[in-house]
């Protein structure tokens, strides 16, 4: 309810249809919350998500649903410290903006067996504790990536996409890059743990 609703992350999921097993998101969140989330066919799951723990949100789709195409809210996104993996769900949008304590985002996978067609724009904010985002094999993305609020980010993972930029923060903790040969424009300062 009231401010929970209004605090999200939203991405669009391509789960699969019929005869796909759907994959459910899981949370870290920083304090005891009910967990909450919303998707295409209106119904919001719930669980109780004690502090620091990882708690499962179980998705309202079953294997049999023909339903693809699927708008997600995570609620609460300022509380939460991790979704987990959510390259199962193959997103097309991801918007990460409010989750102002996130660690880690995984969009996308190392995998040689995995490809993401549908991700064409990811949105990061003032995500100051963000350590880790993998995008691997999102391969469709285009647009030039703003990560120049994430002062303590230190693995960044882009191989696999068609990303033309990438905006890094002046000077902090980046460890490891990894870039795809389609990028145009490129500055790096004041990196000295990047190996």
């Amino acid at each position: 309810a009231a401010d929970a609703k209004s605090d999200y992350i939203q991405f669009r999921a391509y789960a699969g249809g019929a005869g796909t097993a759907k994959p459910s998101i899981s949370v870290i969140p920083y304090t005891d919350i009910y967990a909450a989330v919303s998707y295409s066919n209106g119904e919001l799951k719930t669980a109780r998500s004690p502090r620091n723990i990882v708690t499962t949100v179980p998705t309202s789709f079953t294997a049999e649903d023909d339903s693809n195409e699927q708008e997600t809210y995570i609620y609460s996104a300022s509380q939460l410290k991790s979704i987990g993996d959510i390259s199962p769900f193959h997103p097309d949008t991801v918007k990460i903006g409010n989750a102002v304590k996130l660690q880690d985002l995984k969009v996308g996978d190392a995998s040689q067996d995995y490809s993401n067609p549908y991700l064409k724009e990811l949105t990061v904010g003032n995500n100051t504790l963000l350590r880790y985002m993998d995008v691997r094999n999102c391969v469709n993305l285009t647009q030039a990536i703003d990560i120049s609020k994430c002062i303590n980010i230190e693995e960044i993972y882009f191989s696999g996409t068609k990303i033309t930029g990438i905006t890094l923060p002046d000077g902090g903790n980046i460890k490891s890059l990894h870039l795809p040969e389609t990028l145009t424009k490129l500055t790096i300062k004041n990196q000295p743990l990047l190996n």
